[in-house]
């Protein structure tokens, strides 16, 4: 805990000496007005020296103001001119003798109008697509057809814009890093919150930003490949409360309750987002974070290193991975989510969010396991009853100083407490087994970013962060299996208890800079990494608890890390980025210990702006330090009929990627085509030996000496206005070489391939029936000891979307999957009346095929895994909405 301390002391002595930094430079603030005294937004404000030096530049804000944080070691001259420009009125330009004993100037101007002559006004029409910059707007009117409930609805239809079944997002062809409401960053991570909950009637446009960078210094010296939405609200639900609630019943005791309340201002926005439902819809999936996408170029990108614990062990949740949520998940979710952000002064913004979700939830499940490891193959067969009752509560408090145009800092605290527990009937090979696990883990963080623009494209940029992580597991398990293996009693009970603490602080500084054609970014960084974890097996019944069944590891991790990066551009069409990192490990556990100086090349040349589109090609050579449970050295309880070792080695392991990225798109994006291709080649790994026996499974951790996997991607979307169509295609393939142990005294190559296609579209015609159309075919093929398996399945879709009239709509979704053993059809409708009040009612038919259970065959590794499981039955649904 000392140690915790004076990290905690040190991390506040140097938040304070940034404060100071900050409040020591000299200000220049003011206004900009016309000559009826109204502020002038975006004048470009230039500040230069005597010799037209320029020292600094800025824009106007909304309000006309602006404000200059300089330094006094750049106040080297007696005279500065500061120079005022926006488009229709004259230059502006004032001098103002500057000096370092006093700290604060207050000017103001007052612009003329600049009177010119136009040959010629062209008006355009409003465009449905319209592009700007970086920045695509989507209106949303011309692609919806009234039958969306929420964000996530809208979404879905429009073009360049996929939503993914577990509800993440991806824009022009890369996963979003944020959704945000009129320019405002609300649930960050968790913007599923917002997507799957915020009425769709509230969107007057969504704007694809390419290129997003969220800190306006770096946004100075980086180029960014990252992609974030915004949502542009229609005027009527600005300035004001709206929201609405809803409230649901049906049959098979179906419930469901909903409420949002928000507000939009220039200096507030505030959500409230609550659901309850037993429909399938799961509530802890919405706060679990999302994907980010590649770094193209492993260009600097800001991230929050929060490192997460393997759990020990694990019961299976049984759920579904085809079929979607709605279908498959006997639940009860209660979803309560709160956003605000708010400007308490011009330069400081505070995001704050609360979060709690619930899942009660109950899956009935039948799976057969097949090890295809020798000639004669080994079988699982599992009845499963499991109830799962799983929660979060998380916080996030963001604070945001904008110092001017050259300092920029944000401090994020995190903060998340998420129990879980199992309750889990089986038979398992004819014979009954019992297990119940109490899972408990918490984690707080913070993060600090400072960045300071040390001179026009120069930037020191820091962070600093601090956290810890806490997870304990409670298991208790009663399995005939696991009590004949140790010579138990048939009743006797097993005890599996886990606890793990860990401890991360670290800090990285980055020095970005540019010099002509040159770019050139250094970066110092260190991190200390502590983990300690304790594991327990024991019966007390049996008076049993051994040491070779019993694992504490203290694991230690110091890192220091030199980084330089040059990058040289040949034109605005082509750059090349040379890179290498020296990196000094010092690593260490209770009977072990590894110190290594490590050397890491890196090569990137990005053509792009070209005719035929853009062309990155990428070298890597990369390390990653091995868990802390593969380091275990005694075996452990993994799940009930299995348990696992880890190693004595500490491996680092090093693998070579090679990488390839191509995008086509037209002017509006309207249509584009992006491919990767990503080759992993590892010269050593981690694998593991298996030994499969009737009832129990033993696996341990190996080194072997290497690996390789490839990656691939092709994705074109293209939006067809005159056939009033989008339509997406997409295909992603996997191959991969692992050598691994299997029952056998060898490694052997398991050699596996997987592949996904798909095919969407959806209609946007002036007739009032439209369409939604989705194919989709997997397949999965694994080649191990020269057995074979292979398995394939496909899913078609078709939505179709009748306007009755102006007040009723009709809407059928048809979902049909093809097995290799069997087929299944869904069919949902919704009926919706819309009258002329603030109320609008829906009557929902779930099922009415009534499908009672759903068998699939999944391949994985060498394990073909076949499984049936018991699906929502039919059931009509009433609710009634009420918006204001």
């Amino acid at each position: 805990m000392a140690k915790g301390y004076r990290t905690l002391l040190l991390f506040f002595i140097f938040f304070l000496f940034l404060l100071w930094s900050v409040n020591s430079q000299v200000i220049i603030e003011g206004k900009v007005t016309d000559s009826s005294n109204k502020p002038l937004e975006n004048a470009s404000i230039v500040l230069s020296n005597s010799e037209n030096e320029i020292i600094d530049y800025l824009y106007t804000d909304n309000t006309g103001e602006f404000k200059f944080n300089i330094s006094p070691t750049n106040l080297i001259s007696d005279s500065y001119d500061i120079a005022v420009n926006l488009l229709g009125f004259e230059e502006h330009i004032q001098k103002v003798a500057l000096n370092t004993d006093k700290k604060r100037y207050t000017l103001s101007f007052i612009l003329q109008d600049k009177i010119e002559h136009l040959n010629e006004v062209v008006l355009k029409p409003d465009e449905k697509i319209s592009t700007n910059g970086n920045v695509t707007t989507l209106k949303t009117a011309p692609f919806i057809d009234q039958s969306e409930e929420n964000v996530e609805d809208v979404l879905k239809k429009l073009p360049g814009i996929e939503v993914l079944e577990d509800g993440t997002i991806k824009a022009h062809g890369k996963f979003i890093k944020k959704l945000m409401i009129d320019g405002d960053d609300m649930f960050a991570n968790d913007y599923q919150v917002l997507s799957k909950n915020l009425d769709a009637k509230t969107l007057d446009a969504v704007q694809i930003i390419d290129n997003f960078q969220d800190n306006p210094v770096l946004a100075r010296v980086l180029d960014s490949d990252d992609v974030a939405l915004n949502l542009e609200l229609k005027d009527e639900f600005k300035n004001v409360w709206f929201g609405n609630a809803s409230l649901g019943a049906g049959l098979e005791e179906r419930i469901r309750g909903t409420a949002n309340i928000g507000l939009l201002r220039k200096k507030i926005k505030f959500f409230y987002l609550g659901d309850y439902n037993n429909l399938g819809n799961k509530a802890v999936d919405q706060l679990k974070g999302t994907p980010s996408s590649l770094n193209l170029t492993s260009a600097y990108r800001e991230v929050e290193i929060e490192p997460e614990i393997e759990s020990v062990f694990s019961i299976n949740k049984n759920e579904s991975q085809i079929l979607k949520d709605d279908q498959s998940i006997f639940n009860k979710a209660f979803l309560n989510s709160i956003g605000l952000v708010t400007k308490i002064e011009k330069d400081i913004e505070i995001r704050a969010t609360g979060s709690f979700a619930q899942d009660n939830q109950r899956q009935l499940f039948y799976s057969r396991s097949i090890f295809n490891v020798e000639e004669n193959p080994v079988e699982y067969i599992e009845d499963s009853d499991t109830d799962h009752k799983n929660s979060i509560g998380s916080g996030e408090l963001e604070i945001k100083y904008t110092g001017g145009e050259r300092s920029y800092l944000r401090n994020l605290f995190s903060y998340k407490n998420q129990p879980e527990k199992f309750d889990n009937q089986l038979i398992f090979n004819n014979n009954s087994v019992n297990q119940d696990l109490n899972k408990k883990e918490y984690a707080l963080y913070n993060h600090l970013n400072y960045s300071y623009a040390l001179g026009k494209n120069t930037v020191l940029h820091n962070y600093t962060y601090v956290g810890q992580t806490q997870l304990s597991q409670d298991a208790t398990i009663n399995s005939l299996g696991l009590n004949n293996f140790f010579d138990f009693t048939k009743k006797a009970k097993i005890y599996q208890n886990n606890k793990d603490e860990l401890n991360v602080f670290g800090i990285n500084t980055n020095l970005f800079s540019e010099f002509g054609n040159f770019t050139n970014r250094l970066s110092l960084g260190y991190e200390i990494f502590e983990e300690d974890r304790q594991t327990k097996l024991s019966s007390p019944s049996e008076n049993f608890e051994v040491d070779s069944l019993k694992n504490d590891l203290n694991y230690k991790r110091r890192t220091f890390n030199l980084k330089e990066s040059i990058g040289y551009k040949f034109s605005e069409k082509a750059k090349l980025t040379l890179g290498i990192s020296m990196e000094r490990l010092d690593l260490t556990t209770d009977s072990n210990e590894k110190e290594k100086w490590i050397f890491n090349p890196q090569i990137d040349l990005d053509l792009r702006k070209l005719k035929i589109g853009r062309f990155v090609f990428g070298y890597e050579n990369t390390y990653a330090v091995p868990d802390s449970h593969l380091l275990f050295q005694n075996y452990q309880l993994n799940t009930y009929n299995s348990l696992v070792r880890g190693t004595n080695t500490i491996y680092l392991v090093e693998k070579d990627v090679y990488k390839f990225y191509y995008k086509w798109a037209n002017e509006l994006e309207s249509q584009a085509l992006t491919f990767r291709i990503k080759y992993d080649d590892f010269k050593g790994n981690y694998s593991t030996t298996n030994q499969i026996g009737e009832n129990l499974r033993f696996f341990s951790y190996q080194v072997i000496e290497g690996s390789n996997r490839i990656s691939a991607n092709l994705d074109f979307t293209s939006f067809f206005d005159d056939l009033n169509l989008s339509t997406n295609l997409r295909t992603s393939q996997n191959w991969g070489i692992q050598p691994i142990q299997a029952n056998s005294q060898d490694f052997n190559d398991l050699k596996t391939y997987s592949s996904n296609y798909l095919i969407s579209g959806t209609t946007y015609f002036k007739i009032p029936l439209n369409f939604r159309f989705r194919f989709n075919l997997n397949l999965s093929e694994s080649d191990y000891n020269n057995v074979i398996s292979k398995t394939q399945w496909s899913n078609y879709s078709l939505a179709l979307n009748y306007k009755l009239s102006e007040k009723w709509n009709l809407n059928i979704k048809n979902d049909y999957y093809k097995m290799p053993n069997s087929s299944y059809y869904f069919l949902n409708s919704t009926l919706k009346f819309q009258p002329d009040s603030n109320f609008s009612y829906k009557l929902f038919f779930n099922n009415l095929g009534n499908e009672k259970n759903f068998s699939t065959v999944v391949i994985d590794e060498f394990t073909t895994y076949e499984s049936n499981i018991r699906l929502l039955p039919r059931y009509i649904f009433f609710s009634v909405k009420y918006r204001f």
